[in-house]
């Protein structure tokens, strides 16, 4: 990955091609298993957190103030996707281009079934900042600040919480 001053701060690839993010709203992309890169800033002076690329084409980034982006076109261009909070977001998961979940500071969980043109704020039990989150077909894990490890048990790919036990928040 070109540095130059950057700080990258998280990755994510899918077959040949991976995306970077970091600081100041940098995104670096490859189509060639890293042979090249091509750097953009695609949000000036906001440091983006985390990305996800569950295709090829399609792929979202998060940062600062609530800010979630995403590229139908493997990275080259970014939209900028609606979220009703400014919390600053510090992870991002998709288990395809239309279901995924987001989250951040201060207890902050949000989730999309739509490539994130509508998001459900997900209660949580902690008011500490989330940090990363994982889902899969059967769990989705979101851990945290102070110790914080939450796993929401879903009912299927399709349905993520629909008639689901509460999540479970373990503090270490």
């Amino acid at each position: 990955v070109p540095s130059g001053g950057v700080r990258f701060s998280a990755v994510a690839g899918i077959g040949a091609s991976a995306i970077a993010v970091g600081d100041d709203g940098v995104v670096a992309r490859t189509s060639d298993r890293g042979e090249t890169w091509a750097v953009r800033v695609v949000a000036l002076g906001v440091g983006l957190s985390d990305v996800a690329l569950p295709t090829t084409a399609v792929g979202y980034a998060v940062g600062q103030g609530g800010l979630v982006l995403r590229t139908m076109d493997g990275g080259v261009t970014w939209a900028v996707l609606p979220l009703p909070s400014d919390a600053s977001l510090t992870g991002v998961d998709f288990t395809d281009a239309e279901s995924g979940w987001v989250v951040g500071d201060a207890g902050t969980v949000f989730r999309t079934s739509d490539g994130g043109s509508h998001w459900e704020r997900v209660s949580v039990e902690t008011t500490a900042a989330l940090t990363d989150v994982a889902v899969t077909s059967r769990r989705v894990v979101v851990t945290g600040n102070d110790g914080t490890i939450t796993v929401f048990p879903t009912v299927g790919e399709d349905a993520p919480l629909v008639g689901a036990p509460e999540p479970v928040t373990f503090t270490f």
